[in-house]
């Protein structure tokens, strides 16, 4: 590493600095003392020797500044790297349980348009006015009543999964089928009571013309 190597050559100039002002003392202690010129002089050459130390030390000090701005800075970035990969993860898995959940409820929503259209078409038939087969038209009504409110968990679990604007686009999905249902369900009201009307007017006049069923029933 870069700065490791540059701490450490500063480290061994550091050591030296210390030598030359160790070697420096000794020296001025055997000069003659007298002679101020030469002390002078000697005393400008350590200042000189100091300020090459102390301009290194900056140039050091400044450089690791600079390491580490840098340092944090990439730092930094990898964070918003590492978080704008969580995010797109985040997005892919919400566009994918979105997409999951969207197929799974026009999977449902076409099963029941597949069982209203057959109910329609058995409605629409002489078969269905038979009596024998009312109980089958009572049967298929409730299969689609059940298959509504699979359409309509369905229907929910997508729209927990969508935000406000994409929840206006897809208010009317279900109300269609809750439309369609009772058009289907009124009809199948209407052939039941077809039935039920003659078979009421009959047991009543059943009993008008044989009073002894009315008092055995009586008693």
């Amino acid at each position: 590493d870069e700065l490791e190597l540059i701490i450490w050559r500063f480290e061994e100039c550091k050591d030296l600095w210390k030598f030359v002002q160790q070697k420096h003392e000794e020296y001025i202690s055997v000069i003659d003392q007298k002679d101020e010129e030469l002390l002078d002089t000697e005393e400008n050459w350590l200042i000189k020797v100091k300020q090459s130390f102390l301009e290194l030390e900056r140039t050091k000090l400044n450089y690791q500044k600079r390491q580490n701005q840098e340092l944090h800075q990439s730092r930094l970035e990898e964070q918003e790297k590492e978080e704008e990969r969580k995010k797109l993860n985040e997005d892919k898995k919400r566009q994918t349980e979105i997409q999951n959940a969207y197929k799974l409820r026009e999977i449902e929503g076409a099963s029941f348009y597949s069982q209203a259209e057959y109910l329609y078409e058995f409605l629409r038939s002489e078969g269905a006015k038979e009596k024998p087969i009312l109980s089958t038209v009572k049967d298929t009504r409730d299969d689609l009543k059940k298959q509504l409110q699979i359409c309509k968990g369905a229907h929910n679990a997508y729209m927990m999964l969508l935000d406000t604007q994409e929840i206006q686009k897809e208010t009317k999905w279900s109300g269609e089928l809750q439309r369609i249902f009772i058009d289907v369900n009124q009809k199948v009201g209407e052939i039941l009571q077809e039935h039920v009307k003659p078979l009421y007017i009959t047991r009543k006049s059943l009993i008008l013309s044989n009073p002894g069923i009315k008092l055995e029933r009586m008693k």
